[in-house]
């Protein structure tokens, strides 16, 4: 989902319960030209720091090296 200051990748349907990975726009352009479409349906390995915003998990993510694509 493109909110106007993040991206957020969400991996399981109900998203408010499960981990979500927030790229802020002012980073996007570090990351693949669409990243909602190269991890869509990837299993991901995310390296960043888990917190609770508005009682749900997210991970900020700067950098496309903070995501890895496992088999």
């Amino acid at each position: 989902h493109r909110a106007a200051k993040v991206l957020y990748l969400n991996f399981h349907p109900n998203w408010k319960r499960y981990l979500s990975l927030v790229i802020p726009a002012s980073d996007l352009h570090r990351f693949p030209q669409d990243p909602e479409k190269a991890y869509k349906g990837k299993k991901v390995r995310a390296r960043g720091e888990v917190t609770l915003y508005k009682g749900r998990p997210e991970m900020a993510v700067r950098s496309p090296e903070d995501i890895m694509v496992v088999p």
